[in-house]
């Protein structure tokens, strides 16, 4: 076996023996269907990535995540819920089809389901504005003023950070909170440090849970590499890595099951 390839390049090549085929097709760049009620932001230019950057697995959530948004374009929200979580089964990572996961559920009257899924956009991209957007959106809708105070107020730095002063959802973003009556710098500081510990609380959350569904992940890994099953058990330790890429015994699996892979 090549000492010198990469675990990315033997990861592709590794899906690509079992004959796993994607489309390199592109994607709508709204992000936001035409049933819901309350205004949403658009996501143009949030599929900036490259597909040659991408895994196999990758690219197929993406064309599942594109499948869900033309059911949810249509007002199919049951068939646009299931690609996307057939997506983030695949690429449990993508920032994107956590936010459509949240529209979808917010459209059917869900909002603390919304609310939860809208957290974990930005905690897996800090910079995927439309989430703070609909967070503040969300909170405006159940009359919580203070916490839409603080998402449009991350909307807006968030926004001004990346150089989108200009953006209509960055000035909405501020005329938002001129509205409330919340300017910048108008914050009560004993009320932002309460939200900032929050969203604090909300980050570890969302990192145990992950932790957890990594574990998980690994635990079927380790049941189809005993089986055999290496292509599958590459699989799940991948999803696991996406999930956890700090822990070493998931990259030590990966080297161990490619080895495998390879040597049959």
């Amino acid at each position: 076996m090549p000492s010198l390839v990469n675990k990315k390049t033997l990861i592709i090549i590794s899906f690509a023996i079992v004959g796993i085929c994607v489309s390199r097709s592109g994607f709508s760049a709204a992000e936001l269907n035409t049933m819901t009620a309350q205004v949403r932001e658009s996501n143009a230019g949030v599929f900036g990535e490259e597909s040659v950057d991408l895994t196999e697995l990758q690219k197929q959530a993406r064309l599942y995540r594109n499948q869900g948004f033309q059911y949810q374009s249509s007002g199919d929200l049951e068939r646009a819920l299931a690609f996307y979580q057939k997506a983030v089964q695949l690429d449990p990572a993508y920032a994107v089809v956590y936010n459509d996961l949240g529209v979808s559920f917010e459209t059917k009257g869900q909002p603390e389901k919304a609310e939860e899924l809208y957290l974990k956009t930005i905690h897996i991209d800090p910079y995927y504005l439309s989430a703070y957007s609909n967070l503040a959106s969300l909170a405006e809708n159940k009359g919580d003023f203070e916490k839409a105070a603080y998402y449009w107020h991350k909307r807006y730095t968030v926004g001004k950070e990346l150089g989108l002063e200009r953006d209509a959802w960055t000035i909405k973003a501020k005329e938002r909170l001129e509205q409330i009556g919340l300017t910048q710098g108008g914050y009560n500081e004993y009320q932002l440090i309460d939200f900032m510990r929050e969203v604090a609380r909300q980050k570890q959350k969302a990192r145990t849970q992950n932790s957890a569904l990594a574990q998980a992940y690994m635990d079927k890994a380790k049941i189809y590499y005993i089986k055999g099953d290496y292509v599958t058990a590459l699989k799940e330790a991948v999803n696991a890595q996406q999930l956890d890429p700090s822990d070493q015994d998931i990259d030590e699996f990966i080297d161990k099951t490619q080895i495998r892979l390879f040597s049959r």
